[in-house]
C-alpha cells in the first residue's frame, strides 16, 4: 500500500517483505508436498507392476494345461470319480458333472424338476465349449441320449473324443 504523498513507511514495506516471504514459504511447502506425492504414488505404481510382474510370473504356463470334460451318465459315478483322478494326476484340468444325483429331475411330471435339469444340461454344455476335449464315461458301451447330444456339441465345435471303451457301431 502507498500512502498518498508515494512514500512508502518501514513498517509497511516489512510487512510486504514478511506476506511476501510466507507466500513463498507457503509455495515451497506446497511444491515439496507435491514431490513427496508424486514420489509416493511413482513408488505405488511401481509396487503394483512388481506384483503384477510376480502374478504374470506365477501363472505362466496355465494356459498350457489342456482342459478335459467328462461326460457320461452319473450312474457311473464311482468311474467319473477314477477317470477325474487320473486326468488331474496327468496334468489336465478336468471339468465334471456338478450333481450325481440329477436323475431325481428326469421326466417325472414335475415342471421345476425338468427346468433344473434343462439348466444342469445347459451348464455341462458350457464346460464343454471351455474344454480342448471331451472324454465319454461309457462302461458297457452305455452312451444315453444326453450324452449323445454332448458328443454332437463337442464334435461340432472340433474337440476330439475320447472314449473309455471303444464305441460300438451305434456311436460310430
Amino acid at each position: 500500500m502507498t500512502p498518498k504523498n508515494g512514500v512508502r513507511n518501514t513498517d509497511q514495506m516489512i510487512a510486504e517483505l514478511r506476506a511476501a516471504a510466507e507466500n513463498d514459504r507457503r509455495a515451497a511447502e506446497f511444491h515439496s508436498f507435491k514431490k513427496k506425492l508424486e514420489q509416493r504414488d511413482l513408488q505405488r505404481v511401481m509396487r503394483l507392476e512388481e506384483q503384477a510382474d510376480q502374478l504374470e510370473r506365477e501363472l505362466a504356463g496355465v494356459e498350457n494345461y489342456p482342459v478335459i470334460t467328462l461326460c457320461g451318465s452319473v450312474r457311473f459315478r464311482d468311474d467319473f470319480e477314477r477317470v477325474n483322478a487320473e486326468l488331474t494326476l496327468r496334468g489336465n484340468i478336468v471339468l465334471s458333472v456338478g450333481c450325481f444325483d440329477h436323475d431325481r429331475f428326469h421326466d417325472h411330471g414335475d415342471e421345476k424338476a425338468l427346468e433344473t435339469k434343462r439348466r444342469l444340461d445347459r451348464l455341462h454344455l458350457a464346460k464343454i465349449s471351455m474344454s480342448n476335449a471331451v472324454y465319454v464315461i461309457n462302461r458297457g458301451g452305455h452312451i444315453g441320449d444326453s450324452t449323445r447330444r454332448e458328443i454332437a456339441f463337442a464334435q461340432g465345435l472340433g474337440l476330439p473324443v475320447i472314449y473309455m471303451q471303444t464305441p460300438e457301431k451305434e456311436a460310430q
